[in-house]
């Protein structure tokens, strides 16, 4: 018997088909918060022209990413400027993206994959998700 055996990991239990859906979204939701976590502050708006023109400062928001990182391919991309156009005003509607944004903090929001912490974070978007989306659940199931 080994050491590794002394404490086995919990039975994880799959959720059903629509729940497995929301969890898996609301880990990819928080993934793309943290790789866009300075993407705001990184905006620069000119009203030069009759429309607001926002555009990215690039290199703010590369200044921690390595040369073959996820976020220098990314700040390339047009459906990224098409997200920076679209999401850069401040006076368009809050969604949970945007909450999100506000609330993360580098510093405190640091998950490791086995930590109860991200676990509890990913079940409180999921339910984010189902409340948004299947209101009829939550009588349902209690959340």
């Amino acid at each position: 018997m080994s050491a590794d055996l002394a404490f086995p990991p919990k039975k994880l239990v799959q959720s059903p088909g629509p729940i497995l859906d929301k969890e898996v979204r609301a880990i990819f939701l928080l993934t793309l918060v943290r790789v866009l976590s300075n993407y705001r502050s990184s905006l620069q708006f000119s009203r030069i022209h009759p429309e607001v023109q926002t555009k990215l400062n690039r290199q703010e928001f590369l200044q921690s990413a390595d040369p073959q990182d996820f976020k220098v391919k990314l700040s390339c991309a047009q459906s990224f400027q098409v997200f920076i156009q679209e999401r850069g005003p401040s006076f368009r509607a809050i969604d949970l993206f945007d909450k999100m944004m506000e609330d993360y903090d580098e510093k405190k929001i640091e998950y490791d994959t086995q930590s109860i912490t991200l676990e509890r974070r990913v079940i409180t978007v999921r339910n984010e998700f189902i409340m948004n989306e299947m209101p009829k659940w939550n009588d349902r199931v209690g959340i």
